[in-house]
């Protein structure tokens, strides 16, 4: 998370910013940021950022960042406020009902805006194993 924070630092992330540190951290293992709802099926393997907004103009919102991990047809998704985040991401959830989602723990605090670097430090585990993206 550190090295996310570094680049990033610890205010509010945007798309393009988050878009721009994955490619160049993960490269071919990149799989972008999305809206939730505008977030595709799984079609090969690799990490990304989904927001538990919606892309305009259907919702326009303000959401929360959250990381996911495909793997051998297989996503988890890994929420870095942890069970306090249930709510903000249960229209995603709901989207993809056959996902895993990582511990329940938190990695930020509510009052904290750092779900972006924290949900590229999950991209990080998961770009080597999706079993530990889990443990995130």
């Amino acid at each position: 998370m550190e090295a996310a924070l570094t680049v990033l630092g610890a205010d509010t992330t945007y798309a393009s910013q988050l878009d721009a540190v994955g490619r160049e951290w993960f490269g071919p293992q990149w799989l972008g940021v999305h809206a939730q709802d505008a977030l595709a099926p799984v079609t090969r393997d690799g990490v990304g950022i989904a927001n538990t907004g919606k892309a305009p103009p259907a919702g326009a919102s303000i959401g929360h960042w959250v990381a996911y991990c495909d793997s051998g047809g297989q996503r988890a998704f890994s929420d870095p406020l942890g069970a306090v985040g249930r709510a903000q991401r249960r229209e995603l959830a709901a989207r993809f009902p056959e996902a895993q989602w990582s511990d329940d723990d938190a990695e930020m605090a509510v009052r904290e805006r750092v779900c972006g670097p924290a949900a590229l430090a999950a991209c990080a585990v998961g770009s080597r194993s999706q079993a530990e993206f889990l443990r995130v």
